[in-house]
């Protein structure tokens, strides 16, 4: 059993009765010396191993003096394998890998919690398959939110395959912008009068019929994406309210988060004393509104990255953080090429090469045009290619999908269609950009964002030298620093504060707009100068 001696102690550590455990017992899964003998233990492991963990628990359950928190345990792991065996049948013999497991019993424990994985981890596919294990086991109704109308005509596709394997018939509901007239109003009706069991809709949904979705109480929610959410504090907090937080509970949840970092500031005791007595009085109000919540949330996202105070609303109110730094490891191959002939031939050469399954993007300054003229190119030497965009119909993607298709050609831009709206790892197997992704700007800065304002700056600190460069860098400084605390919604307003500003019309001042048109006119003199 290797080596036996005990390095340490933790409290609260034994899995069965929450008392103080040794390191060693904790290697080994095993409760504590006061409710299982150690040579019950070894023995135990030497006959099951530590790799079936429901064998070694039911095994440990068996033996323990008293049973107590390892039938919840043993529980979970029964219900694991269930909703495993579930999956398998849904996904035509597929089993959970070792991060769905995990996702698996978060959701079995009743637990929300966030996913932070790159795309073609299995973020939605275990959603999913959880809605349906939810109808099957009659634990309430299941709302699953998607950023984008693709998205969600993806999901829906898969969840009707996904039933229909599965041998069950919930009634699954869809609702997009692109629905016919008299269909929107049959589907809002039926979400008025809760006739579903499975509601799909974009995030955009939230924000018009948020009424609708608050007549009904759901048992799992899972936003696919949740970066569509997290750039507004509305956003979140129409969320919230859906789940079931009320505004004032929300607004106390906001009071603890500002309360604390007041806190942290204030250097006088009894003021931080005082501080300190209306937090535990915010913190009791919370707490008595986490406890009385039962849907279980799961927010997904290929980047994690919140911004602002609201998102950390998740945290105070649901136990969870909405964003962290993503854990994985996948089997890309990057590459590059440098030109020998024109763009259009290598792209032929390299989808001739590569097959279908393929995404190309095309830059951002020469647009859905070139995007069109590529997939032409394509189309005349006997490659079924199809340009992809929002003014495409969305029956181009389905294509793609089954296989009529080979290949789709958009441009390259953060929130386009062919980078937000497509999730099929089953089918996408390489991409190409014919040339490096860029944002395009005027020099002239004539109608300016925030961001080009930093980006100039950027590119201008390395044709200056002396005091020019040293005030060029504190600028970017300042600028990086503000614009990065901001949600998405907040740097929208000074986005167009900013256009007001430039053109002459009144705008609201603030310390940080005022940064930004000194910055701008910094770099227009520089920029403006025969020598740079």
């Amino acid at each position: 059993m290797g080596n036996k001696v005990i390095r340490g102690l933790y409290r609260y550590s034994c899995p069965n009765c929450y008392g103080v455990n040794s390191d060693l017992r904790l290697n080994l899964k095993a409760p504590c010396i006061k409710c299982i003998d150690e040579e019950k233990v070894f023995g135990i492991v030497r006959e099951i191993g530590l790799k079936d963990y429901y064998r070694l628990m039911k095994a440990y359950a068996e033996n323990v003096r008293v049973l107590r928190n390892l039938r919840k345990i043993l529980s979970i792991e029964e219900q694991l394998k269930e909703l495993e065996e579930f999956f398998s049948d849904a996904t035509g013999g597929y089993r959970f890998w070792s991060a769905q497991k995990t996702w698996a019993r978060r959701v079995l424990k009743g637990k929300s919690f966030s996913i932070i994985a790159p795309t073609g981890m299995g973020k939605t596919m275990f959603g999913l398959v959880t809605a349906l294990y939810f109808f099957k086991k009659k634990r309430g109704k299941v709302y699953l939110v998607f950023p984008t109308t693709p998205l969600l005509n993806q999901a829906y596709n898969k969840l009707v395959k996904l039933s229909e394997k599965a041998g069950i018939s919930p009634r699954i509901v869809i609702f997009h912008s692109r629905i016919s007239k008299k269909t929107r109003e049959e589907v809002l009706n039926k979400i008025s009068e809760g006739d579903f069991d499975i509601l799909l809709t974009t995030s955009m949904f939230i924000h018009k019929y948020y009424e609708l979705l608050k007549k009904h109480k759901y048992a799992f929610i899972m936003v696919d994406d949740v970066d569509a959410i997290l750039r507004s504090g509305k956003s979140i907090r129409l969320l919230l309210e859906i789940i079931g937080f009320s505004s004032d509970e929300i607004e106390a949840a906001l009071d603890i988060i500002k309360k604390r970092i007041e806190i942290m500031r204030v250097k006088d005791e009894r003021e931080k004393e005082s501080i300190r007595k209306e937090l535990e009085k915010l913190e009791k109000l919370v707490g008595k509104a986490r406890d009385k919540i039962k849907t279980v949330l799961v927010v997904s996202s290929a980047t994690g990255r919140p911004r602002g105070i609201y998102p950390r609303l998740f945290r105070i109110l649901l136990g969870f953080e909405a964003g962290s730094r993503a854990e994985a490891v996948r089997n890309i191959v990057d590459s590059y090429i440098i030109p020998s002939k024109s763009i259009e031939e290598h792209v032929i050469e390299l989808v001739k090469k590569l097959g279908s399954g393929g995404l190309i993007y095309v830059p951002i300054d020469k647009g859905i045009e070139y995007a069109e003229y590529i997939a032409d190119v394509l189309r005349k030497h006997g490659v079924k290619a199809e340009a992809f965009h929002s003014k495409k119909n969305i029956k181009v993607l389905e294509e793609f999908t089954i296989g009529n298709v080979d290949i789709l050609v958009g441009v390259a831009t953060y929130y386009g269609v062919m980078v937000r709206g497509l999730d099929l790892p089953e089918r996408v197997r390489y991409a190409i950009f014919t040339g490096v992704p860029r944002h395009k700007f005027s020099t002239r800065l004539e109608s300016p964002k925030p961001g080009d304002i930093l980006r100039v700056l950027t590119i201008l600190r390395d044709v200056v030298e002396g005091d020019e460069k040293r005030l060029v860098e504190i600028y970017i400084g300042r600028l990086s620093m503000r614009l990065r605390r901001l949600t998405q919604a907040a740097l929208t307003r000074v986005g167009e504060e900013l256009q007001k500003a430039v053109k002459g019309e009144p705008y609201e001042e603030t310390p940080l707009l005022k940064l930004l048109l000194e910055a701008l006119e910094y770099a227009r003199n520089l920029l403006s100068r025969s020598d740079i």
